[in-house]
């Protein structure tokens, strides 16, 4: 027996000691371990017993195509997998509406700008209440839940139109940086032209006036010339910088049709009439309190486990130097031990 007891010492045994200590200590402290997953759990249905009334609004969109990325054939015939007009549009939507400047403008337009400004509306709460979902490879829904089925409404309608608007600063940025560059090159050149008109007439008023026959000198033709061949030039850059700026405004309503162009709303958002059921969120903040109540009291089983330096079974003399197991005494029942004494006391009795 203490061959075997002193086998018991390898890794296998203590890590069967290791769990029998846990089951030990669980049973014998059941209730206790069972109080964190009641009182969490109890917590979880008070919560759930209040839930906010959302209503939710969506509309849906078709995704013809999606301007910011080039067009792809087939699957897997570009360099990246192939990702449907639905999926790229909903993605790019998700994605601005993690910006703040995004958020900030779709709650401008859909006029929450004063509880925005005031404090009373965090931007990661709008960021949990409105979404993108693809709905197929060119359908998708824009929704949005509120408390106000007339701000869920405005909220949808808001992010479908400061899409738009992104798509057409990003697609016509070019443009547009274009038309500002020359616009400020034109005002330099009307003025250059301005000051060239001006010097020519001065000029030409602080000449002489000809008799008849008479003709000008040669050195003032040649000033002549000069000042009026700089005016034309004048004359040609400006009209040089008109262009370019008539054709940055084409570029941008080219670009403006294009994003027209790439989607479309097929279904526009209604106020919805009553609020989203709430039995699924209640299920789950449950069972989340449930989850952590659990947690808590495994946590508990194994910290209390590792710190309890009672001998609980044979297996934890083994690990004590100096002490050699040579045999267990089992633990009998009371009901045991009466009927062994019952039958001395009669015994002795006899004997008497």
């Amino acid at each position: 027996m203490l061959l075997d007891a002193r086998a018991t010492s390898s890794g296998s045994g203590r890590a069967a000691t290791l769990w029998f200590r846990l089951l030990d200590n669980t049973f014998r402290h059941v209730v206790w371990f069972l109080l964190p997953i009641v009182a969490f759990t109890v917590l979880g249905v008070m919560q759930a017993g209040k839930p906010l009334e959302l209503y939710r609004s969506s509309a849906t969109l078709s995704a013809i195509s999606n301007p910011l990325l080039p067009s792809q054939q087939a699957a897997g015939t570009g360099s990246q997998f192939f990702e449907s007009p639905a999926s790229t549009t909903s993605r790019i939507i998700n994605e601005r509406l993690r910006t703040d400047s995004f958020v900030v403008r779709v709650l401008d337009e859909a006029g929450l700008g004063g509880p925005l400004d005031a404090g009373a509306l965090p931007l990661e709460t709008v960021r949990e209440h409105v979404w993108a979902r693809e709905n197929g490879n060119s359908i998708l829904q824009v929704s949005a839940e509120w408390d106000d089925p007339t701000t869920a409404r405005q909220l949808v309608l808001a992010t479908i139109s400061q899409y738009e608007a992104f798509l057409n600063e990003r697609l016509a940025s070019d443009a547009l940086e274009s038309e500002s560059f020359y616009r400020e090159r034109l005002d330099e050149l009307v003025v250059e032209r301005d000051a060239a008109l001006d010097a020519l007439e001065t000029y030409v008023t602080s000449l002489e006036p000809l008799r008849e026959g008479e003709e000008r000198s040669i050195a003032e033709q040649f000033e002549l010339a000069q000042l009026t061949d700089e005016v034309d030039a004048l004359d040609e850059r400006v009209a040089a910088a008109e262009d370019e700026i008539e054709r940055s405004r084409l570029i941008q309503v080219q670009q403006a049709s294009e994003v027209g162009r790439s989607f479309t709303v097929i279904d526009q958002p209604t106020e919805p009439s009553a609020p989203q059921s709430a039995l699924v969120q209640r299920v789950v903040t449950v069972v989340m309190y449930a989850m952590l109540g659990t947690l808590v009291s495994i946590a508990a089983i194994g910290i209390t486990t590792l710190v309890q330096q009672s001998v609980v079974s044979a297996r934890d003399l083994i690990e004590v130097d100096g002490i050699d197991l040579v045999a267990t005494v089992p633990v009998l029942p009371a009901t045991v031990m009466g009927a062994a004494a019952t039958k001395r006391r009669r015994w002795r009795g006899r004997r008497t």
